[in-house]
Protein backbone atom coordinates (compact mmCIF):
# COMPACT_ATOMS: atom_id res chain seq x y z
CA UNK A 1 0.00 0.00 0.00
CA UNK A 2 1.17 3.63 -1.21
CA UNK A 3 2.33 5.19 2.06
CA UNK A 4 2.82 8.79 1.31
CA UNK A 5 3.30 11.11 4.12
CA UNK A 6 0.93 10.63 6.98
CA UNK A 7 -1.04 13.44 8.02
CA UNK A 8 -0.50 12.44 12.01
CA UNK A 9 1.67 10.17 13.77
CA UNK A 10 0.94 9.91 17.54
CA UNK A 11 2.18 7.26 20.30
CA UNK A 12 0.15 5.40 22.17
CA UNK A 13 0.67 2.28 24.70
CA UNK A 14 4.21 1.83 25.55
CA UNK A 15 6.48 2.84 23.07
CA UNK A 16 3.68 1.76 20.48
CA UNK A 17 2.46 4.47 17.32
CA UNK A 18 -0.08 4.45 15.33
CA UNK A 19 -0.35 6.63 12.21
CA UNK A 20 -2.94 8.33 10.06
CA UNK A 21 -3.06 8.88 6.40
CA UNK A 22 -5.51 10.12 4.18
CA UNK A 23 -7.07 6.96 3.33
CA UNK A 24 -6.05 4.46 5.74
CA UNK A 25 -4.83 3.60 9.58
CA UNK A 26 -1.41 2.20 10.15
CA UNK A 27 -1.12 -0.18 13.29
CA UNK A 28 1.87 -1.60 13.50
CA UNK A 29 2.53 -3.90 10.14
CA UNK A 30 -1.45 -3.54 9.69
CA UNK A 31 -3.12 -1.17 7.45
CA UNK A 32 -7.06 0.23 8.15
CA UNK A 33 -8.78 0.87 5.35
CA UNK A 34 -10.99 4.04 6.55
CA UNK A 35 -13.53 3.78 4.12
CA UNK A 36 -14.39 0.14 6.18
CA UNK A 37 -14.71 2.65 9.55
CA UNK A 38 -18.09 1.85 10.99
CA UNK A 39 -17.35 3.42 14.72
CA UNK A 40 -15.45 5.84 16.53
CA UNK A 41 -15.11 6.85 20.14
CA UNK A 42 -12.75 8.53 22.37
CA UNK A 43 -12.49 8.53 26.26
CA UNK A 44 -10.20 11.27 28.28
CA UNK A 45 -8.88 10.15 31.82
CA UNK A 46 -6.76 12.36 33.99
CA UNK A 47 -4.38 9.72 36.34
CA UNK A 48 -2.22 11.47 38.97
CA UNK A 49 -3.06 14.99 37.36
CA UNK A 50 -1.72 12.97 34.04
CA UNK A 51 -4.32 13.48 31.17
CA UNK A 52 -4.66 10.57 28.95
CA UNK A 53 -7.36 9.72 25.57
CA UNK A 54 -7.89 6.20 23.87
CA UNK A 55 -9.62 5.55 20.87
CA UNK A 56 -11.62 2.81 20.08
CA UNK A 57 -12.65 1.92 16.27
CA UNK A 58 -14.50 -0.20 14.48
CA UNK A 59 -13.96 -1.94 11.23
CA UNK A 60 -16.58 -3.54 10.77
CA UNK A 61 -16.61 -6.29 13.13
CA UNK A 62 -13.43 -5.99 14.15
CA UNK A 63 -12.79 -3.75 17.29
CA UNK A 64 -9.78 -1.77 17.86
CA UNK A 65 -8.56 -0.10 20.97
CA UNK A 66 -5.36 2.45 21.36
CA UNK A 67 -5.28 3.07 24.72
CA UNK A 68 -2.60 5.92 26.57
CA UNK A 69 -2.19 8.42 24.26
CA UNK A 70 -0.86 11.57 25.92
CA UNK A 71 -1.38 14.06 22.91
CA UNK A 72 -4.87 14.81 24.11
CA UNK A 73 -5.38 18.33 21.23
CA UNK A 74 -3.77 16.26 18.87
CA UNK A 75 -6.26 12.98 19.35
CA UNK A 76 -9.29 15.69 18.85
CA UNK A 77 -8.42 16.38 15.75
CA UNK A 78 -7.71 13.05 14.68
CA UNK A 79 -10.88 12.05 15.90
CA UNK A 80 -12.84 15.10 14.02
CA UNK A 81 -11.07 13.47 10.56
CA UNK A 82 -12.39 9.72 11.64
CA UNK A 83 -15.83 10.93 12.17
CA UNK A 84 -15.75 12.27 9.03
CA UNK A 85 -15.41 8.75 7.46
CA UNK A 86 -18.47 7.45 8.75
CA UNK A 87 -20.65 9.89 8.20
CA UNK A 88 -22.12 8.50 5.05
CA UNK A 89 -25.09 9.07 3.03
CA UNK A 90 -27.21 6.98 0.97
CA UNK A 91 -27.37 8.74 -2.63
CA UNK A 92 -30.56 7.31 -3.02
CA UNK A 93 -32.45 8.21 0.15
CA UNK A 94 -31.05 11.67 0.15
CA UNK A 95 -34.55 14.22 0.79
CA UNK A 96 -35.72 16.86 -1.80
CA UNK A 97 -35.98 19.93 0.45
CA UNK A 98 -37.38 22.95 -0.34
CA UNK A 99 -34.92 26.40 -0.94
CA UNK A 100 -36.16 29.65 -1.35
CA UNK A 101 -34.22 29.69 -5.14
CA UNK A 102 -35.47 29.17 -8.75
CA UNK A 103 -34.19 25.34 -10.06
CA UNK A 104 -33.16 24.76 -13.62
CA UNK A 105 -35.65 21.90 -15.09
CA UNK A 106 -34.25 18.48 -13.48
CA UNK A 107 -32.70 19.97 -10.67
CA UNK A 108 -33.55 19.06 -6.70
CA UNK A 109 -32.13 20.35 -3.65
CA UNK A 110 -31.19 17.82 -1.66
CA UNK A 111 -29.55 20.18 1.31
CA UNK A 112 -29.93 23.94 2.80
CA UNK A 113 -28.69 24.94 6.06
CA UNK A 114 -27.65 28.21 7.26
CA UNK A 115 -24.01 29.45 6.39
CA UNK A 116 -21.98 32.17 7.29
CA UNK A 117 -19.27 33.83 4.07
CA UNK A 118 -15.93 33.98 5.91
CA UNK A 119 -12.50 35.17 4.96
CA UNK A 120 -9.43 33.49 5.79
CA UNK A 121 -8.31 32.74 9.61
CA UNK A 122 -7.40 34.94 12.12
CA UNK A 123 -5.74 33.60 14.86
CA UNK A 124 -6.44 34.54 18.19
CA UNK A 125 -4.00 35.53 20.80
CA UNK A 126 -5.82 34.12 23.99
CA UNK A 127 -6.76 30.88 21.75
CA UNK A 128 -4.18 30.22 18.97
CA UNK A 129 -5.15 26.52 18.68
CA UNK A 130 -8.73 27.27 17.94
CA UNK A 131 -8.44 30.70 15.33
CA UNK A 132 -11.52 32.13 13.77
CA UNK A 133 -12.66 32.80 10.61
CA UNK A 134 -13.84 36.84 9.92
CA UNK A 135 -17.58 36.64 8.93
CA UNK A 136 -18.11 38.49 5.80
CA UNK A 137 -21.99 37.51 4.86
CA UNK A 138 -24.85 35.44 5.81
CA UNK A 139 -27.05 33.18 4.80
CA UNK A 140 -28.70 29.89 3.37
CA UNK A 141 -26.46 27.32 1.69
CA UNK A 142 -28.25 25.12 -0.67
CA UNK A 143 -26.85 21.75 -2.19
CA UNK A 144 -28.73 20.43 -5.42
CA UNK A 145 -27.93 17.70 -7.51
CA UNK A 146 -26.43 19.83 -10.14
CA UNK A 147 -24.60 22.42 -8.18
CA UNK A 148 -23.86 24.33 -4.78
CA UNK A 149 -25.86 27.83 -4.04
CA UNK A 150 -24.84 30.30 -1.41
CA UNK A 151 -27.59 32.74 -1.08
CA UNK A 152 -26.17 35.32 1.01
CA UNK A 153 -27.73 39.20 2.31
CA UNK A 154 -25.08 41.10 0.32
CA UNK A 155 -23.99 38.47 -2.41
CA UNK A 156 -24.55 35.42 -4.27
CA UNK A 157 -22.17 32.36 -5.41
CA UNK A 158 -22.83 29.71 -7.58
CA UNK A 159 -20.21 27.06 -8.21
CA UNK A 160 -21.53 23.79 -10.76
CA UNK A 161 -19.89 20.32 -9.74
CA UNK A 162 -18.67 19.63 -13.07
CA UNK A 163 -16.14 22.89 -11.92
CA UNK A 164 -15.30 21.90 -8.30
CA UNK A 165 -12.07 20.91 -7.71
CA UNK A 166 -11.50 20.17 -3.91
CA UNK A 167 -13.00 20.20 -0.60
CA UNK A 168 -11.37 20.65 2.77
CA UNK A 169 -13.37 20.01 6.09
CA UNK A 170 -12.19 22.82 8.65
CA UNK A 171 -12.54 23.60 12.87
CA UNK A 172 -16.54 23.99 12.14
CA UNK A 173 -16.11 25.18 8.32
CA UNK A 174 -15.90 23.73 4.81
CA UNK A 175 -13.89 25.41 2.09
CA UNK A 176 -14.56 24.59 -1.64
CA UNK A 177 -12.27 25.35 -3.99
CA UNK A 178 -13.13 25.64 -8.37
CA UNK A 179 -11.13 25.49 -11.63
CA UNK A 180 -12.07 29.41 -12.40
CA UNK A 181 -11.48 30.48 -8.69
CA UNK A 182 -8.14 32.08 -7.54
CA UNK A 183 -8.86 31.44 -3.48
CA UNK A 184 -10.96 29.01 -2.41
CA UNK A 185 -14.45 29.86 -0.55
CA UNK A 186 -15.14 29.24 2.75
CA UNK A 187 -18.05 28.87 4.91
CA UNK A 188 -18.59 28.61 8.53
CA UNK A 189 -21.29 26.30 9.62
CA UNK A 190 -22.84 24.36 12.90
CA UNK A 191 -22.40 20.61 11.23
CA UNK A 192 -20.00 21.10 8.62
CA UNK A 193 -20.00 17.01 9.04
CA UNK A 194 -23.33 16.42 7.68
CA UNK A 195 -22.49 18.85 4.51
CA UNK A 196 -19.48 17.00 3.66
CA UNK A 197 -21.52 13.97 3.64
CA UNK A 198 -24.14 14.95 1.41
CA UNK A 199 -21.22 16.53 -1.19
CA UNK A 200 -19.99 12.84 -0.88
CA UNK A 201 -23.39 11.10 -1.78
CA UNK A 202 -23.89 14.25 -4.76
CA UNK A 203 -20.57 13.74 -6.08
CA UNK A 204 -20.82 10.09 -6.49
CA UNK A 205 -24.14 10.49 -8.27
CA UNK A 206 -23.21 13.31 -9.96
CA UNK A 207 -20.23 11.46 -11.41
CA UNK A 208 -22.13 8.06 -12.07
CA UNK A 209 -24.92 9.92 -14.09
CA UNK A 210 -21.94 11.75 -15.82
CA UNK A 211 -19.94 8.73 -16.56
CA UNK A 212 -16.97 9.71 -15.15
CA UNK A 213 -14.91 7.04 -13.01
CA UNK A 214 -12.49 9.61 -10.69
CA UNK A 215 -12.53 8.41 -6.94
CA UNK A 216 -14.19 11.20 -5.12
CA UNK A 217 -12.44 10.30 -2.11
CA UNK A 218 -9.13 10.77 -3.90
CA UNK A 219 -9.69 13.88 -5.89
CA UNK A 220 -12.42 16.25 -4.59
CA UNK A 221 -13.74 14.63 -0.91
CA UNK A 222 -13.18 16.17 2.00
CA UNK A 223 -9.34 16.23 3.40
CA UNK A 224 -9.04 16.83 6.81
CA UNK A 225 -5.25 18.15 6.45
CA UNK A 226 -6.00 21.77 7.37
CA UNK A 227 -8.13 20.55 11.15
CA UNK A 228 -4.69 18.68 11.92
CA UNK A 229 -2.92 21.87 11.08
CA UNK A 230 -5.03 23.78 13.75
CA UNK A 231 -5.83 25.79 10.50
Amino acid sequence: MDSGQAMAVCAYGWGKEFRLYHEYLSIGSKHYRLCDLTEVQTRFRTVLGIPSASLELEFGREKLVLRGIAAIDEVRSIVEYLTSWCQKVDASMMPVVAVPVCLVPGEQAHYSTNATLCGERMQEALHPAYPTYPAQDHGLLILSNKRIVYLGRKSQIVLDFAHLLHVSRLRGAVAFEADHWQKRVIFALSRPEECAAYVEAILRTHNLKSGETRDVNRNVYVLAMDTLKQI
